[in-house]
């Protein structure tokens, strides 16, 4: 259960408008050897992100343009909006973010960390909708490092969906920096196939008001 009272006292904006920044302003990555993949207010950033190879990466728009094979199954269908009223919030404005995949029978040896980093603005908060979704081919293995940092006020509420096809292996570690006038909503759902093996951990200093929700499916036998 969580105070939504707060949310109630700002009159927030959504915009679908380029956001515009300092990438000067960008924080350092957390481990020097990892890639990156760079969002700012829910907006993927290809210039400022690095893909290692075998790893396919695109926004959210360009994955629906080319009518990627499962995205509609994984991605907008889990979970009954019903029942998760931030997702449905999060579906009812369905359109940044981005995806990525990685291929089958591959190990990715470098940590891609995942940056959302937002701007905000004490007058005239953003509301950020970011939808993401990380899918680990058969027989693959990748750690991930989600890390959420901005400054000023701002709400954010991203819905992260995963996916592990059989014998998959994914460490996820989750950075929830926020700033002190942040609104933090997040979900995140994890489905995974016969064998895979999910290693999680969720550290959380930051933000006003935060409220991380995650569901595991398991969708085979073990």
């Amino acid at each position: 259960h969580t105070n939504l009272r707060p949310l109630t006292a700002l009159q927030f904006h959504y915009t679908t408008m380029p956001v515009k920044f300092d990438a000067k302003a960008l924080p350092q990555k957390l481990l020097p050897e990892s890639d990156r993949l760079v969002l700012v207010n829910g907006q993927y950033q290809p210039n400022l992100s690095t893909v290692p190879a075998d790893v396919t990466v695109m926004s959210l728009m360009e994955a629906a343009d080319q009518k990627m094979e499962g995205l509609e199954d994984y991605l907008v269908t889990v979970a009954d909006l019903s029942e998760t009223q931030f997702k449905a919030l999060n579906s009812a404005y369905l359109r940044d973010g981005f995806v990525l995949k990685v291929k089958n029978n591959t190990e990715i040896t470098r940590p891609i960390e995942i940056l959302f980093y937002n701007i905000g603005d004490d007058k005239n908060p953003p509301a950020i909708y970011p939808r993401v979704l990380y899918w680990l081919g058969e027989n693959s293995h990748l750690t991930l490092l989600e890390r959420h940092i901005g400054a000023g006020t701002y709400f954010t509420n991203l819905y992260a969906g995963v996916v592990q096809e059989p014998s998959s292996r994914l460490q996820f570690y989750k950075f929830q920096e926020e700033s002190v006038g942040a609104y933090h909503f997040s979900f995140t759902t994890l489905q995974q196939q016969k064998s895979a093996v999910y290693e999680g951990f969720s550290y959380a200093t930051g933000g006003r008001v935060v409220r991380q929700e995650q569901r595991n499916l398991l969708i085979d036998s073990g």
